[in-house]
């Protein structure tokens, strides 16, 4: 078994595939790692998403056995998210690009509209539970604004969209609110929630389903960099 730093190692030979991967091992204290040789790295998250990055498939089905039961994971390979999709019956697997800012520099921001903090409100919670379309639960909520941090975007001193953290670290939960649209608010939280990222020395990444193509293009107007591949996510 590798040890955490060479697992680190090992998945930076190829950055912008196991860039997520990369961030739980230095980032998440809770993180274990299930199997890390040269030929993969497998690993689960302070939430228990497990992570599965493979370089030789030969070693495909000694990996999956050693997971004794999964709710939500993400590989880098299909046919290893489709046997993990199967043997655990969960029956939900999408395709994502990953992207991710590949520049030490902060993106520079439009200081004529306003974002802040999210402090842990009522209303903050609420707001989030109405709008935020793949939906989380309250305690994942209260999670997200109080360990991860979330931003909000204000108009005139109204909450009008915001922008999170999910568990394995990626930049998500974005929303803008119906009203406010067009203003140009929804790239600028994706650069402010880059600038935090960074920040707290983080690589700032995300991934984004495939066919939600006004989010693929957003990503790539602000500047972020793309693996040549999909990620998948199962669960």
């Amino acid at each position: 078994m590798l040890t955490k730093s060479e697992a680190i190692s090992l998945l930076s030979k190829d950055f912008a595939k196991n860039v997520g991967m990369i961030e739980v091992l230095k980032r998440d204290k809770n993180a274990v790692i299930i199997y890390a040789e040269d030929s993969g790295v497998a690993l689960k998250n302070c939430d228990g998403i497990v992570l599965i990055s493979l370089n030789d498939f030969s070693v495909r089905n000694k990996v999956i056995s050693l997971l004794k039961s999964v709710k939500v994971a993400m590989c880098t390979d299909y046919e290893t998210a489709k046997q993990i999709d199967g043997k655990f019956e969960i029956n939900h697997l999408k395709g994502c690009y990953q992207a991710f800012w590949n520049k030490r520099e902060k993106i520079p921001e439009n200081p004529r509209i306003t974002i802040d903090k999210m402090a842990c409100t009522d209303y903050n919670i609420k707001a989030v539970l109405e709008n935020y379309r793949l939906g989380c639960d309250y305690d994942g909520v209260v999670k997200a604004i109080t360990k991860y941090g979330m931003l909000g975007a204000y108009v005139e001193g109204n909450l009008a969209g915001f922008i999170g953290f999910h568990s394995e670290l990626s930049m998500g939960m974005l929303e803008v609110f119906p009203r406010y649209r067009r203003m140009g608010l929804g790239s600028e939280l994706l650069k402010r929630d880059i600038n935090y990222c960074l920040d707290m020395g983080g690589v700032p990444f995300c991934h984004i389903i495939q066919d939600n193509f006004k989010s693929h293009d957003m990503c790539l107007k602000v500047g972020l960099t793309f693996y040549n591949d999909y990620v998948y996510w199962v669960g």
